[in-house]
């Protein structure tokens, strides 16, 4: 009788052993065919590159780069403090970034402090 029931326990524990491994092995090839998840304010055709300082947060030089880091637009900010936590100021600086590449792809000028950063944050 003792051996019988030494067999049931040995059993449950094997079968929570081989469980509990398929599970965790599971959840890592399930993370694994997952598709990066890119942000909305991410644009596709370039970047931008926010240059301040600590001591002096309202001053600001915000520039535009084509995905080849080729400068197309640059300018200065004084006077506001861009908080760059808030998606709605991404998402902005998203579109000077496609208005300017666009605005470059035709004459191929980089164009500086046309107030278009400060146009859309105020």
């Amino acid at each position: 009788m003792l051996s019988i029931i030494k067999n049931i326990i040995m059993k449950k524990i094997i079968a929570m052993g081989l469980l509990s491994f398929c599970l965790i092995s599971g959840g890592k090839l399930f993370a694994q065919t997952a598709e990066k998840f890119i942000p909305k304010w991410v644009s596709s055709k370039g970047y931008w590159v926010v240059e301040g300082n600590k001591n002096s947060p309202k001053e600001n030089t915000i520039r535009f780069y084509t995905n080849d880091n080729q400068l197309v637009y640059k300018e200065h900010i004084s006077g506001t403090k861009l908080k760059l936590q808030k998606n709605r100021v991404k998402m902005q600086l998203k579109e000077v970034l496609e208005k300017s590449i666009t605005e470059w792809a035709t004459n191929n000028i980089a164009g500086e402090n046309k107030d278009y950063v400060k146009g859309i944050l105020h």
